[in-house]
């Protein structure tokens, strides 16, 4: 039998060290969880910090449900600012964030942070609905019974005081959206009863729209961040489950970027007392980046029941105040936009037209410079909004431009994003807005969208209230499937087509150039109604190897002949104002009876591969 060593000091030293350090990783890891209770919701906040404090490399929420209702953070419910190399795992963990007004989660300039596993719900209804009890005879004003469980305060403006007030109409056995409809606005709602409300049209819907009482009805609330990203780069957000979203569901702004997504939005469950599930899971979009220098990565991400985009990615313009040689003074009209030397950036006209492009040897603060707004976009108007951020920006050479002339910072609109393995379904508005460059989306299924499934397109200041940037480049779309998009019947709506690259200025569109290099191939097109693919504003476009199963088969008043743009929604292709367009190996199955041509060509288009680059089956 061996002897028993004796115990050295040395051996004491290492087997009291043993213990003590067992002793302190059950007082601070994850046995207790960092003092994280489901009985003390404010211990979330306190135990995150605590880990993250003490040096620790992750914290384990355990699993339970935790109604986070009250928070010392303006800006958020659970905040977290300057964090970096941190890991938040919540398996099997549900936050709920009663307050509709306020964000739920707020990173601020953190770095290579993970939160994993949770599932994130305000626990109550930001949305409303009902059934379609009456119309006008004038078809000036609709009645509609909310359904039991549904909020019926809409004339709260704090509640329901959005800009977008339009409600929208779904089939009630299949719960998808209406087709041959549009968006319908309407004005302050009257309460005829405890859940009889009367909603004013901006304008009396048209005789053709097909709406019947018996049919079901959803709005949106006001829209407000549930989780923002501000000035963070290298984040990760996995198994994450979005219920019953305020509006952006994660949206990030500004910063470095490459941020990494993997999570789900979805119908909230049925509210107490209601025996009508929800139609709308979150008041706008599912995702949001704009500003940011490395385009995000989404992945295996399923988001269905917006009542905006699925997945808008973009920049932003800022407007030329004045120039002079080599010197420009330009105003910042949003918080997350900030230029930096050597930034390449892209000045464009009233029209839309690129005018100039340098690149920023450096930039300053330009004080007290007099405000000036365009007269037709409240984008810059400091009268109706907060202050604007004006810069004098040094050129590499000197440029020519003036008053209401655009820039955009062609290193702040995500370039290099990946969309791969994603559903977007049953959206009101496009299924992707895509405003950037250098990016890949694969694999995906986009279905049941109002408006376009994906849609390629700047929108500028100069001629409404939105001012996205910018045209995009270097595009591959592969391998997807894009299925009865473009559902709303509005016949000047350019977007409705299932694949939209375009850029339109006074009801026209921008001549080159614009987008350049898109790779569209293997991509499963099936019934769609009206115009399946629109390619205008560009330059080398490859459309190959395709499938367009049964498009046009449904009755669709776009079908009818061309749209105040040109658009020819009898045609599979629209393409006009395009330099370099290539067809190959596309082909035709079962088409329906409004399809009566393959492809409607217009003005400026210079392709190769057509008659014989589509073959009907």
């Amino acid at each position: 039998m061996k002897p028993i060593c004796p115990l050295t000091p040395i051996c004491v030293a290492i087997l009291l060290a043993a213990v003590l350090g067992a002793a302190v990783a059950d007082t601070l890891g994850p046995t207790n969880f960092w003092g994280i209770n489901p009985a003390e919701p404010a211990s979330v906040q306190r135990g995150i910090d605590a880990a993250y404090n003490s040096g620790a490399s992750s914290v384990v929420i355990p699993p339970g449900r935790y109604v986070i209702d009250q928070s010392d953070n303006p800006k958020a419910l659970l905040g977290f600012s300057s964090m970096n190399n941190f890991d938040i795992e919540a398996n099997d963990v549900t936050l709920v964030f009663p307050d509709r007004f306020k964000r739920a989660i707020v990173f601020d300039d953190c770095a290579n942070v993970k939160l994993a596993g949770a599932t994130i719900t305000r626990g109550i209804m930001v949305t409303s609905q009902g059934t379609l009890v009456g119309v006008a005879p004038d078809r000036t004003s609709l009645d509609i019974r909310i359904h039991a469980g549904y909020p019926t305060n809409v004339a709260d403006q704090r509640w329901f005081g959005d800009r977008a007030k339009v409600l929208t109409f779904y089939e009630p056995a299949s719960r998808q959206i209406l087709a041959g409809t549009y968006d319908v606005a309407y004005l302050n709602p009257l309460q005829l009863g405890p859940d009889l409300l009367r909603f004013p049209l901006s304008r009396p819907m048209p005789v053709s729209t097909p709406i019947a009482v018996g049919q079901y009805v959803a709005w949106r609330g006001t829209v407000l961040d549930d989780v923002l990203l501000s000035h963070c780069k290298h984040m990760r957000f996995e198994k994450i489950v979005l219920l019953g979203g305020t509006g952006f569901g994660i949206h990030e702004s500004g910063g470095d970027g490459g941020n990494y997504y993997q999570y789900d939005v979805r119908y909230p469950p049925m509210p107490p007392g209601a025996t009508v599930a929800p139609l709308l899971s979150t008041n706008a979009d599912a995702f949001h980046s704009n500003g940011v220098r490395n385009g995000p990565t989404l992945e295996n991400c399923h988001f269905e029941g917006m009542h905006d985009d699925g997945i808008p990615i973009h920049g932003a313009y800022s407007l030329v105040m004045e120039s002079s040689g080599d010197s420009v003074v330009i105003n910042l009209p949003s918080p997350s936009m900030e230029f930096r030397a050597c930034d390449h950036l892209l000045f464009y006209g009233p029209d839309e037209t690129r005018v100039a492009e340098a690149t920023v040897v450096s930039i300053e603060k330009a004080k007290g410079y007099p405000h000036r707004f365009l007269e037709t976009s409240k984008v810059f108007d400091e009268r109706v909004g907060s202050p604007l951020n004006y810069r004098l920006i040094k050129l590499d050479h000197p440029v020519s431009l003036q008053f209401g002339d655009m820039v955009s910072d062609a290193d702040a609109c995500a370039s290099g994003f990946v969309i791969r393995g994603c559903t977007v379904r049953n959206a009101r508005a496009r299924g992707l807005l895509i405003m950037a460059s250098k990016g890949l989306i694969e694999n995906c299924t986009i279905e049941g969208t109002t408006s376009g499934g994906m849609v390629f397109s700047p929108e500028m200041a100069q001629i409404n209230d939105f001012n996205d940037a910018d045209f995009s480049q270097d595009i591959v779309i592969r391998n997807n499937t894009i299925r009865r998009c473009g559902l709303y019947m509005q016949n000047g709506n350019w977007e409705n087509s299932a694949l939209t690259v375009a850029a339109t200025h006074a009801k026209q569109f921008v001549a080159p150039p614009g987008h350049a290099r898109f790779l569209i191939e293997h991509n499963t097109f099936v019934d769609n109604p009206g115009c399946n693919v629109l390619i205008t504003s560009a330059s080398d476009v490859t459309v190959k190897d395709n499938e367009f199963v049964s498009p046009m088969t449904a009755w669709n008043r776009k079908s009818g002949g061309v749209t105040s743009y040109g658009v020819d929604h009898s045609a599979l292709i629209n393409a006009t104002l395009v330099n370099g367009l290539t067809f190959s190996g596309n082909t035709v199955v079962s088409p329906g009876s409004f399809m009566k041509t393959l492809e409607a060509t217009g003005p400026g288009v210079v392709q190769t591969g057509m008659p014989g680059g589509i073959v009907v089956h």
